[in-house]
């Protein structure tokens, strides 16, 4: 299966192919509109991020979650507050934005994978985040839980953030509710 992510050739619109399978992180109908709500404002933006994604030699899992993570934090930015300015969405998991000139580090974590949790718990260690935080300037960090629609049970996320003590380690805590555009700030 395959999706298309536009990028600027010569100021028209092209497209770039990307395969991947059925059992990634989105669909591809999924990715489609994603990559069409990119196209309607930040192409440029996108494309910028997609071309240095290109230069890492990841395999296509990894390069295909590294796209996801720059789709998550723009269309973040996009909904929460766009004078919010990205600095770094590559090098590490925690992405890392200018807010008015002071840093902060935003963490995206895809609901689906609270089962799996333990693969990132990195991403919940304070020696880990202290020595992240301490190495890039980083004032503040936020966890967003980003589930593609609105639905109403948001249990699990309250007891996953209980358990592993988020609010211990993150300044705010979202749930981004990614298509129907939907932020929630629980803390």
């Amino acid at each position: 299966m395959c999706f298309f992510l536009y990028q600027v050739c010569k100021n028209k619109l092209s497209y770039k192919i990307y395969t991947v399978s059925y059992n990634k992180k989105r669909t591809i109908a999924s990715l489609f509109f994603i990559c069409i709500k990119i196209a309607d404002m930040y192409l440029e933006e996108f494309q910028k991020w997609a071309d240095e994604i290109d230069t890492f030699c990841l395999p296509e899992n990894e390069h295909e979650e590294k796209i996801i993570q720059v789709v998550d934090l723009r269309h973040f930015i996009e909904c929460y507050k766009p004078s919010l300015t990205i600095i770094d969405c590559l090098n590490h998991k925690i992405n890392i934005v200018s807010d008015l000139g002071v840093r902060k580090g935003i963490v995206f974590f895809d609901y689906k994978e609270i089962s799996k949790a333990e693969a990132h718990s990195f991403l919940y260690e304070s020696a880990a985040l202290e020595d992240f935080k301490k190495e890039s300037g980083i004032e503040e960090l936020w966890f967003v839980f980003v589930k593609e629609q609105n639905d109403i049970n948001d249990e699990e996320i309250f007891e996953f953030t209980a358990a592993k003590q988020l609010t211990d380690f993150y300044n705010k805590i979202f749930i981004f509710h990614f298509f129907p555009s939907i932020i929630h700030e629980l803390n």
